[in-house]
């Protein structure tokens, strides 16, 4: 039995020695760029902070970037924009960080249906293996 846990509590380096596990890269990549902005964003007044702007943002599922403006008429201020929004000003927005956002949600290299078959089969070969050797203790256990 003790030989059964140790070999179970490893089965994810067993497992690993023969397939690749495919990672979800990060989701919501943000790329700053200084003295940049987007025309016609709309004003998200609710945010104090850039942390709140991108929140914002991200709760919108048009939404593509936000302009951080420190020198705004108000004191500084939040702009969302997407696809309604207008032309980039590269470089020519004094005082302006531009956020643009990249939703990566999605595995770049799928997992293949043969990579699904090879792994249902080891587990399904895996949990034939524990049931023998639970059978073999069981008859172990009430014969002795």
């Amino acid at each position: 039995m003790r030989y059964l846990l140790e070999y179970f509590a490893n089965i994810n380096q067993i497992l690993s020695r023969h397939f690749t596990v495919l990672s979800v890269p990060g989701c919501n990549v943000w790329t700053q760029l200084e003295n940049t902005n987007v025309e016609n964003g709309e004003v998200v007044a609710t945010a104090d902070t850039v942390s709140e702007c991108q929140q914002a943002c991200l709760n919108n599922a048009s939404c593509t970037g936000v302009d951080w403006d420190n020198n705004g008429s108000t004191g500084e201020q939040c702009f969302m924009s997407g696809e309604w929004s207008g032309t980039r000003n590269e470089g020519k927005a004094s005082g302006v960080t531009r956020y643009d956002l990249s939703r990566n949600c999605v595995p770049r290299s799928p997992v293949s249906c043969k990579h699904n078959s090879y792994i249902l089969v080891a587990l399904l070969l895996l949990l034939l293996l524990l049931l023998l050797l639970l059978t073999k203790y069981y008859f172990i256990v009430t014969l002795s």
